[in-house]
């Protein structure tokens, strides 16, 4: 996976990393999204360092949607 694809994603508005975790690998078990969830919030992290993503607070979670 690559930061590019994460990015993408976002072209359509806001995201939880639990959305795109499930929009990545659609049919994983409980134990795999979390690990997936683990893999999609540290590339997250780079992104936002790198001001290509900003996290938006939204009802009580965090959105990520594009700079």
């Amino acid at each position: 996976m690559t930061d590019e694809v994460i990015v993408g994603l976002l072209d359509g508005g806001g995201r939880t990393a639990y959305q795109i975790a499930q929009s990545l690998w659609p049919a994983l078990s409980p134990l795999n999204i979390f690990l997936a969830l683990s893999e999609v919030i540290g590339n997250l992290d780079v992104l936002e360092d790198e001001g290509r993503v900003v996290q938006v607070p939204q009802d009580g979670r965090i959105l990520y949607t594009r700079s």
